[in-house]
Parts: C-alpha cells; structure tokens; sequence
C-alpha cells in the first residue's frame, strides 16, 4: 500500500491464507488481490474467517514443482474457497524454449468457468478493470486503453481505484436505497393524512345532516 489509498484494498504476495472451509488447507498464492480489509496488517497468515473477507482474485507462477498442483488441484480449490478470479501464469518449456500462457478461471453460478481470451490473447479482469496477456513471451497487466502497465505499484493503484468505485456505488445504491424509502414513508404518511382528512370530512357531513333533521 502507499499513502493516500484507502485502508481496505490490498495486494499481498506469498502470504499464507486459511479458509473457514472444512478440510481445505491453508495456500500461499504468489499474488491475492482483497477489498474490504477493516484493518491493515503485516499478516504472516490472512485468516479468512477473522477478517471476515476472501480474495477477490488469486494469482499463480507455476513452476516444475507446482505446475501440476496450480493447473489442477488449485483450481478444484479456490473454487471451494469462493475466490471469484483465478489466475494461472503457467510458464514450461517446449523444445528448448521457455514458454508462457495465461489459464483464468471466474465463477459463474456456483462453479468455476475458463476465461476466454480476446483476440489479442488477452483476458479481461472486471474487478480490477485491467487486460493480463503476454508480450514477449512474457504476463504483463494492462489499462483498459490497452497501455502497458510498468510495474507493480500500477498494479496496486488499480486495486486502489476498484475498490474506491466499488465504495462509490456502493454507497450511491445506499443512498438512493434510502430516498426511495424517504419518498415511501413521505407517500404513507400523505395518504394517511388524507385519509384521516376525509373521514373527519364525512364525519362532519354526518353531523351536520343530523342538525339539520336529514337521514343519515
């Protein structure tokens, strides 16, 4: 995080992160993006359960040792866990030379679909609003003008301005939520005064017929 960014977006790298899933083991993932964090700390372990929010998007590097457990297993994961992105960088080598490829995967319903890129290869992240694609044989992030993104910190200020929009219309909803009700309450209480008015009217028709001798 760097000065000025709100207190609840944040990007942690190779943390430990513990589910309130039974039976699902703790992860590191090379890279988790997370809105809402009431509180910013050095955390050696994101409880998910305490903090009370998961990761909106998990990213990771495969490697020899992990390419199979990040391609399969973790897919199989996150998705139990909930995380709404996830993220595959997956580098290998195919005759001698090392090769890269994005594998992304966003829940639909109640499970985990494979992204598809555009025709540039590129995948489209809504919560964060930014492209992931290869360029040079390499993953970079990119705006949603298509311009490269230099570095990490870019990264992080999108995080940042998601998670502000996401505040924004957030509490634009709220607010119009609650002049709806406003007017509502307005609408209920003019229709019950009205009402009120004209049975008092009837009422005093009522007398006034019955001084003047008239059937009621």
């Amino acid at each position: 995080m760097h000065g000025g960014s709100p207190p609840d977006a944040v990007v942690l790298s190779d943390v430990r992160i513990a589910w309130e899933v039974p039976d699902l083991r703790p992860h590191s993932p090379d890279i988790m993006v997370i809105f809402g964090a009431q509180t910013i700390r050095n955390w050696s372990t994101f409880d998910v359960g305490q903090e009370g929010v998961r990761p909106i998007l998990i990213v990771e590097v495969t490697s020899p040792e992990t390419r199979r457990f990040d391609l399969y297993e973790k897919v199989d994961h996150y998705d139990l866990a909930g995380v709404p992105y996830y993220v595959i960088v997956d580098t290998f080598e195919r005759r001698g030379q090392v090769q890269v490829r994005i594998v992304s995967y966003e829940r639909a319903g109640a499970a985990y679909r494979a992204m598809m890129p555009d025709e540039r290869g590129w995948l489209w992240l809504e919560p964060l609003r930014v492209w992931i694609g290869g360029q040079e044989n390499e993953v970079c992030c990119f705006d949603e003008q298509g311009r490269r993104m230099e570095d990490y910190a870019d990264l992080v200020e999108i995080v940042i301005e998601s998670e502000e929009r996401v505040a924004e219309t957030l509490a634009e909803a709220k607010a119009q939520a609650r002049a709806r009700m406003d007017a509502e309450a307005r609408a209920e209480a003019e229709a019950r005064v009205r009402a009120e008015a004209e049975a008092r009217v009837r009422e005093l028709e009522a007398q006034l017929r019955r001084l003047r001798g008239e059937d009621v």
